[in-house]
């Protein structure tokens, strides 16, 4: 498990795998993901314009982004879209327990 989680997070096989390193991957990710939702979904930009991805240094930093509703979902789910329509194939719901409502 260690040399794929090394593969995935970028490291080389012959370096340590640190709780550091993990956090710094998922920084990194979560940079990206605000990134990427900014620049392509209404939804978000709206949502996250104060939120400047460059400012995001440590995971609590997560801590200053809202939270999207169950009336979000029902009312503006559309546009919470960061592809075309046109390039999903098909929608699936799923039972999770990550949410509260």
């Amino acid at each position: 498990m260690d040399d794929w989680i090394k593969r995935k997070i970028n490291l080389k096989k012959t370096d340590p795998l640190t709780r550091e390193a993990i956090v710094k991957y998922q920084l990194e990710k979560l940079v990206e993901t605000i990134r990427n939702a900014k620049e392509n979904s209404i939804f978000y930009k709206e949502l996250l314009k104060e939120i400047d991805p460059d400012t995001i240094t440590d995971l609590r930093d997560i801590e200053r982004i809202s939270l999207v509703t169950p009336d979000d979902l029902r009312e503006r789910g559309k546009d919470m879209l960061c592809v075309r329509n046109a390039e999903i194939g098909r929608i699936v719901t799923l039972e999770t327990s990550g949410t509260t409502a």
